[in-house]
This record gives structure tokens, C-alpha cells and sequence, in this order.
């Protein structure tokens, strides 16, 4: 993407974790993985898209140190 500047992103497309499974560090085990493997593999950045109404999601990738910095607009083509 021309707004990296060349830089390797990764780019986190899909992450779920079973309720039964949640607030027992699965997530952040996950997150941990990733960025072990991201700096291994020299990527500059993590990215993830959530849904605003995805509250707890949010809090979780804050205490990950994940800054939201971007708005997405969409657009139904089916209207």
C-alpha cells in the first residue's frame, strides 16, 4: 500500500476466540505469537479492522498497545 512507504505490514484479517476460551490469555498468547513472528520476519507494523460495535474487542487491542488511528467508510453496493 502507497501509504507504507515500502514498509512490510501485516495485516490481521480474521481473529476469534471462543467465549468459553476468553479471559484466559488465548488472545493475547495469539498477539504475542504474532508479533514474535512479525519481528523475526521484519513486518514494521501490525494492523487489525474491528467493528465499532465490537466494544470489548477494542479494550483488548488497546491493552495490546494497538492505536486506533484510522476511520473505514464503506459503501453498500446493494441498496
Amino acid at each position: 500500500m502507497l501509504h507504507h512507504g515500502g514498509q512490510k505490514i501485516a495485516e490481521i484479517q480474521e481473529m476469534y476466540v471462543r467465549p468459553e476460551n476468553r479471559k484466559i490469555g488465548v488472545g493475547k498468547n495469539l498477539i504475542d505469537e504474532l508479533k514474535r513472528v512479525a519481528k523475526l520476519n521484519e513486518i514494521a507494523q501490525l494492523e487489525v479492522t474491528s467493528n465499532k460495535k465490537r466494544i470489548e474487542t477494542h479494550r483488548f487491542y488497546k491493552r495490546e498497545k494497538f492505536i486506533n488511528s484510522h476511520e473505514k467508510f464503506t459503501f453498500e453496493l446493494n441498496q
